[in-house]
């Protein structure tokens, strides 16, 4: 990442965000739940740009995976290097997962859940 553009996506994160319990979100445009900005004639996820921001740099066969789950998170202690299957494990074990959904739905028919 050049210098021009480690300065403005400093700006723009700092800019664009607001503190939710622990996280630190993101409050600009979203897409499929993520934030995204167009910049320097390319496409950025923003929760990318915030973890190279921090970290310098992720080795091609890692994802970018959420310790918090949540897809707007640009806090950088939330993100984290991880493998597909890790990222999956995140996904399944998260609230929006349909297994998660799933269970709400069987415990509530159940009355266990208000």
């Amino acid at each position: 990442m050049e210098r021009n553009h480690i300065e403005y996506f400093t700006n723009l994160l700092k800019n664009n965000s607001k503190k939710n319990g622990e996280c630190l979100e993101w409050t600009g445009q979203l897409s499929g739940g993520y934030g995204y900005i167009y910049a320097f004639k390319k496409s950025w996820r923003i929760h990318r740009v915030a973890f190279l921001l921090h970290n310098g740099f992720l080795p091609d066969n890692l994802y970018i995976c959420h310790k918090c789950n949540n897809k707007r998170c640009i806090r950088p202690e939330h993100p984290y290097g991880g493998t597909a299957l890790d990222n999956s494990k995140d996904f399944w074990n998260s609230e929006d997962s349909y297994v998660m959904i799933k269970r709400k739905r069987i415990k509530n028919r159940e009355g266990r859940i208000g």
